[in-house]
């Protein structure tokens, strides 16, 4: 098996990742049990409804601390749940677990569509005017071009793997213009599977690894790649910071491409959810 950018250091392992929050914390190790699963971290569930997200390769372990600063920082300051850190070692963090079922799960009505939409809007018209300081928050700029360069080479895979993208690369080469504004504070992975959901509201937004200052269609991304241009001009409609005139492009075009590594993932892994979530995203990138 070719070993990929995304591959863990080590298989997952309940019992060492329990004895590691032992030694850490100088508790008894928790039982721990699978749970989740993304690019960076494992997640797994523990007893009393706590969550433990794990950094899968020791290069995210300082990311995973940066995100517990600054998910510290973020506590009473948004208008939507996060995970409120109850502990944290070297490369994991611990929270309960918060009230939703992932966005990603969920039948894509024009109802949920409009009202995800607006109550995001709203989140991010906070997120994006506060000014963390001091807390090693990092600049995450998503370059339009090297967006399209990973993309490329997620083709060139999907191709060997027999996978069919048609009109997807035609999409590619119209590249838009690079984000020259002011860096705001971004989540900046703000895909369906972060974003919870209860009885058609947001309920919360989980990980926080990738945050840090960056382009604010980073953002919205997430929303066209859920739900193609009716999400982002719904969003965008609300937004309570102006808004230039190349950021739904960009968004769009960031869209395309985290579908691109979404199926691309998916199908070297074998995971069917992830696969679905590719190519959803890329049929909402035609529409």
């Amino acid at each position: 098996m070719p070993r990929h950018p995304w591959d863990p250091d080590r298989p997952l392992d309940p019992e060492a990742l329990a004895l590691r929050v032992s030694r850490a914390l100088g508790v008894p190790p928790p039982r721990l049990r699978p749970f989740d699963e993304g690019w960076d971290n494992w997640v797994l569930a523990g007893p009393r409804g706590m969550l433990y997200r794990f950094a899968k390769r020791a290069a995210e372990a300082d990311l995973l601390r940066r995100e517990t600063k600054l998910l510290r920082f973020l506590e009473g300051k948004l208008p939507l749940a996060i995970p409120e850190i109850a502990l944290a070692g070297r490369s994991f963090q611990a929270y309960r677990r918060l009230r939703g079922r992932v966005l990603a799960d969920l039948h894509r009505s024009p109802r949920l569509v409009r009202g995800v939409a607006r109550e995001m809007s709203g989140f991010l018209s906070v997120l994006h005017g506060l000014r963390p300081r001091g807390l090693g928050v990092r600049e995450v700029p998503r370059r339009p071009e090297v967006l399209r360069r990973r993309a490329l080479e997620g083709l060139r895979r999907l191709g060997r793997a027999g996978v069919k993208v048609p009109a997807v690369r035609r999409l590619l080469d119209r590249v838009p213009a690079e984000y020259g504004g002011p860096m705001v504070l971004v989540h900046n992975d703000l895909l369906s599977g972060h974003i919870l959901i209860a009885r058609g509201r947001v309920t919360g937004i989980i990980d926080w690894t990738d945050a840090g200052f960056g382009d604010p269609a980073a953002d919205f991304a997430g929303l066209a790649h859920w739900a193609g241009s009716r999400a982002l001009e719904e969003a965008l409609s609300a937004y309570g910071h102006p808004i230039d005139p190349g950021l739904p492009a960009r968004a769009r075009y960031a869209a395309l491409c985290v579908g691109i590594f979404d199926l691309d993932y998916g199908t070297a892994s074998g995971d069917p959810l992830w696969i679905r979530s590719g190519r959803q995203a890329l049929a909402a990138s035609c529409l």
